[in-house]
């Protein structure tokens, strides 16, 4: 029902986000602090990216079945414009907590999954429909890979 209002990035977020980042997070520490806010957004944005090449693929069936997601809102174009911002916004709130909570070079090992990420964006920027398909493969296997390494590199660290 959320894909019949333009709801869907914004519950992605929320529980890819959110929820699955600030509630892990207090599962282990029983606290809850601004420090989760940026990798909350790293994994809500990175989360809501999934959806919004689902719906880019999809943006013609559902604007004829009258579906209201933010891709048929936006249209194709700025649809593409809004996923590179969901990258590069959850790429930057990863990189500025880990420079605010910096211990050690290994907190930077996930650095090395950001050419999936440029490939992915560069892919996305030529494709169109079913062009697209692959992309949502892509960007969850590449954000599994970021957040691995991310929890990887904090273990490292300490």
């Amino acid at each position: 029902p959320y894909g019949y209002i333009g709801l869907g990035d914004l519950f992605v977020f929320i529980f890819f986000g959110m929820i699955a980042v600030a509630g892990t997070y207090f599962l282990h520490t029983r606290t809850l602090g601004i420090s989760t806010f940026l990798p909350v957004v790293t994994l809500g944005f990175l989360s809501s990216g999934v959806l919004n090449v689902n719906n880019m693929r999809d943006i013609r069936s559902d604007r004829t079945a009258g579906k209201k997601t933010v891709a048929v809102m936006l249209g194709l174009a700025r649809a593409k414009a809004y996923h590179i911002f969901l990258v590069a916004g959850g790429w930057a709130a990863l990189l500025i907590w880990t420079q605010l909570n910096y211990r050690s070079a290994w907190q930077w090992i996930y650095l090395v999954s950001l050419p999936l990420f440029v490939v992915h964006l560069n892919q996305v920027m030529r494709a169109s429909d079913a062009g697209l398909d692959p992309q949502l493969k892509r960007l969850a296997i590449g954000t599994f890979v970021l957040i691995l390494l991310f929890g990887l590199g904090i273990i490292m660290s300490c």
